[in-house]
C-alpha cells in the first residue's frame, strides 16, 4: 500500500488547482495569521465592516515599502474608525523554522500601539505570491478591501504620488 501512495502522491499534488490571482471586485480569499499581539486572526472576517489596506511583504527588503504605505495610510485615514490597515509579512521556506525568533524580533522592533496592525502569515507564501502576481521580492504588494472584504484596488512597489492618489480615491469610493 505504501508504494502505491508514494507513486500517486506527486500526481495528486500536481493536480491541485493553482490559487486564483486577486482581481478587483473579487472577495479576498481566507488568510490566517497572527497579530504581533499574539491573537490569531482570519481575513477578511477580522476587518469586515471597515475599508482596509493590506500591505504584503515577502522579504526583509520589502519592509521599507510596506512601512511607507502603512505610515501614509495611517496618517491620512487612521483617525477614521471606518478604516484600518495591516502590514502583512508572509513567511515561507526556511523562515518557518525560525518562527519564534522572527516573531520575537518583530515584536521587539514594533511599538506596542502598532502590534495590532502587523499580521504575520506562515506557510502559504507560494500561494499568496501567485495571488498577488509576485515577480520580485523587494516591493510591497498592496491591496485595498472594501467593507465587505472585496478587493477595491491593487498596487505594487514603493509608495509614489500617482499610486497614492489612486488608493485615496479608492478609499473614498469604498467608504
Amino acid at each position: 500500500m505504501t508504494p502505491i501512495i508514494a507513486l500517486l502522491a506527486p500526481l495528486l499534488l500536481a493536480s491541485s488547482p493553482a490559487p486564483v490571482p486577486l482581481t478587483t471586485g473579487a472577495p479576498l480569499p481566507a488568510l490566517r495569521g497572527e497579530l504581533l499581539t499574539g491573537r490569531d486572526v482570519e481575513l477578511p472576517g477580522e476587518v469586515r465592516g471597515r475599508v482596509t489596506l493590506l500591505a504584503f511583504g515577502f522579504s526583509r527588503g520589502a519592509s521599507e515599502d510596506v512601512d511607507a504605505w502603512a505610515k501614509r495610510f495611517r496618517g491620512a485615514f487612521g483617525a477614521d474608525t471606518a478604516t484600518t490597515w495591516l502590514e502583512v509579512p508572509v513567511m515561507g521556506g526556511t523562515a518557518r523554522l525560525m518562527r519564534g525568533l522572527i516573531t520575537g524580533a518583530m515584536r521587539g522592533g514594533t511599538p506596542e500601539a502598532d502590534r495590532s496592525h502587523l499580521m504575520t502569515v506562515w506557510g502559504v507564501a507560494d500561494e499568496w505570491k501567485h495571488r498577488l502576481g509576485f515577480d520580485r521580492p523587494k516591493p510591497a504588494y498592496v491591496v485595498l478591501l472594501d467593507r465587505e472584504g472585496r478587493v477595491r484596488w491593487r498596487g505594487t512597489g514603493p509608495l509614489d504620488e500617482a499610486k497614492w492618489k489612486q488608493l485615496s480615491e479608492a478609499v473614498e469610493a469604498a467608504r
